[in-house]
């Protein structure tokens, strides 16, 4: 079986796909395949508030399964997984629907594997192996995870631009 960073890297052969993370409903992040310019600070701070998206259509009474965020050169895909939300960073031009065509296969794949790593002990054994965790992102992740939610907490501006859902 696939890793989930073979999977997300799968993501790369749809044109336009720049790469892809997964985050727990928490907002911590499981594993990603991004460019460089994506360090684990960054990410530790985009998916508390993907989370916090999700969990305000929630409160409305919405049920939100998908959304695309436009900025002006860029696309972020974000869907619902059974046990996280997956990521997409696209160019504007991507083709949409094949690009929802291959995320609902990597979907596919990730989610029986995103529920073994969020039972007891799956966790640390995969964060261990991950290649996407140094160690100050892996004592960040078992903070978060003995708090059960994510200590990252951040407040800014987004230009993004909701798009569909």
């Amino acid at each position: 079986m696939a890793t989930i960073a073979e999977t997300l890297r799968m993501l790369r052969d749809v044109d336009g796909v720049h790469g892809s993370f997964v985050i727990a409903d928490t907002g911590t992040l499981i594993d990603a395949d991004l460019p460089a310019i994506f360090d684990h600070d960054l990410l530790g701070e985009i998916g508390p508030r993907i989370a916090r998206l999700y969990e305000t259509f929630s409160s409305g009474g919405d049920e939100m399964e998908a959304c695309v965020l436009r900025y002006a050169e860029h696309k972020l895909y974000i869907r619902r997984m059974t046990w996280g939300i997956i990521a997409i960073l696209s160019t504007v031009a991507v083709n949409l629907p094949a690009l929802r065509m291959v995320a609902n296969l990597a979907i596919r794949r990730i989610d029986p594997e995103i529920a073994v790593i969020t039972s007891s002990g799956g966790f640390d054994e995969y964060a261990s192996n991950a290649s996407c965790f140094d160690a100050h992102s892996l004592r960040r992740l078992r903070a978060a995870r003995a708090i059960g939610k994510s200590s990252l907490r951040g407040s800014g501006s987004n230009d993004g631009k909701m798009i569909g859902s």
